[in-house]
């Protein structure tokens, strides 16, 4: 099926019930890529200047694996296009689940959600996702309910991909470098797996994350009129052309760049 992931972590009962019902009502292989602690409130938080390890838990089941990472992360080793998880393992996903969360996600609480985070992730990835959350905080009753409405949804899903692999994925990338790559290495012995499997998790970004974006985009969107607005808010008066815009945009991207890298 793909990835499935949450933000209370990998030994969440509701992540593992959840999975093996997937496994026996689909009849999917489900790869369960998780933090190996809660991370709840991670949002699409990323763990930077430091490695991340990467363990098998088969004691929690098959195709179960442990990242030191946030949700997000665990969404990117999964579904990297060159390197990741799903590639390493020469898997192709038809979608990616994120819950059940203990507790409800509404309101402006979905972007504070790592669970939701993850789901969104997969999204800029070019795997369809879903997120669900308990709207209950009764543990006796609430995720078990949980689990059986995930579990509902992801038919409803499934039906309407008609279970046929992403077709977004891999997304188009590009390579990128510097001081922001980050490494993880999987410390586990996992018959599937590489190796001595490594995976520079920012070397590729996906077909519309921000960093994907070519200069004249990102120029056009620095730049300013006479008064100092965005110029693509089109205030009163001539807008500037479409040709003028994008060359200056490009040009003040391109001497903002020039600065960073001299600070840097």
């Amino acid at each position: 099926m793909g990835s499935t992931s949450t933000d209370d972590g990998v030994e969440s009962a509701a992540l593992q019930t959840l999975a093996a019902k997937l496994r026996s009502d689909t009849g999917y292989r489900v790869l369960v890529v998780a933090p190996a602690r809660n991370k709840s409130a991670a949002s699409m938080g990323l763990t930077l200047r430091q490695d991340m390890e990467l363990r098998a838990r088969p004691d929690l089941g098959p195709d179960t694996f442990a990242l030191s990472g946030t949700p997000t992360d665990c969404m990117m080793v999964a579904l990297d296009a060159t390197k990741g998880l799903l590639r390493a393992l020469e898997l192709h996903p038809v979608m990616a689940l994120s819950g059940p969360n203990y507790g409800p996600n509404m309101g402006t609480d979905v972007l504070l959600s790592g669970t939701v985070g993850a789901a969104r992730t997969a999204g800029l990835y070019g795997v369809p996702s879903l997120a669900s959350s308990s709207t209950s905080l009764d543990k006796s009753s609430s995720l078990e309910n949980a689990v059986e409405a995930t579990v509902a949804l992801a038919h409803v899903a499934l039906a309407a991909l008609d279970g046929l692999p992403a077709r977004n994925w891999p997304r188009n990338h590009i390579t990128v470098g510097g001081t922001g790559r980050r490494h993880v290495n999987a410390t586990c012995e996992y018959e599937a797996l590489p190796h001595a499997w490594v995976l520079d998790v920012e070397q590729t970004w996906p077909e519309g994350h921000t960093l994907c974006l070519s200069d004249r985009v990102m120029g056009r969107a620095l730049l300013s009129d006479h008064s100092g607005r965005p110029a693509w808010l089109q205030q009163r008066g001539r807008p500037a052309k479409s040709g003028e815009a994008a060359a200056a945009g490009e040009a003040v991207y391109s001497a903002v760049g020039a600065s960073a890298r001299a600070s840097a």
